[in-house]
């Protein structure tokens, strides 16, 4: 997969952004020198029933951009998280070259270690997923 973007957009991320009980996945793509955060993206599932909304957050950092946007899916019988990245990920400005949205867990990681590597080619990573 192969993330391209001519410049990163910044939203406000108030509407996406949940207190810490409804945290439900944090995402982070890391620089694996430095440990810096490249991408990330924390997931927010407040409801309790399956078709309660996902938020997502994500932030992408780099030496030379900065964007962040947030994105809601709701409903039930599909992968509401891929959908709320693909719909935060639209929003900041960056194309897939493949779709992601209700797809699953390993296209959202597919799709965040891509963009790291449109921000900082040269880097090597790492992936950290946490659950609280």
């Amino acid at each position: 997969m192969r993330a391209t973007f001519e410049t990163l957009n910044r939203s406000d991320l108030s509407p996406f952004r949940r207190d810490s009980a409804g945290l439900n996945l944090q995402i982070s793509i890391l620089n694996r020198a430095t440990s810096a955060s490249i991408v990330t993206a924390r997931f927010y599932h407040p409801g309790r029933s399956a078709s309660s909304p996902v938020y997502v957050c994500v932030w992408v950092v780099g030496d030379s951009v900065f964007g962040c946007a947030g994105g809601k899916a709701q409903g039930y019988g599909y992968h509401k998280r891929s959908a709320a990245l693909a719909t935060a990920l639209d929003a900041m400005g960056v194309t897939l070259s493949e779709p992601i949205s209700g797809i699953g867990h390993g296209a959202m990681v597919a799709a965040l270690k891509a963009i790291a590597r449109a921000v900082a080619p040269s880097q090597r990573f790492i992936t950290f997923e946490a659950q609280p």
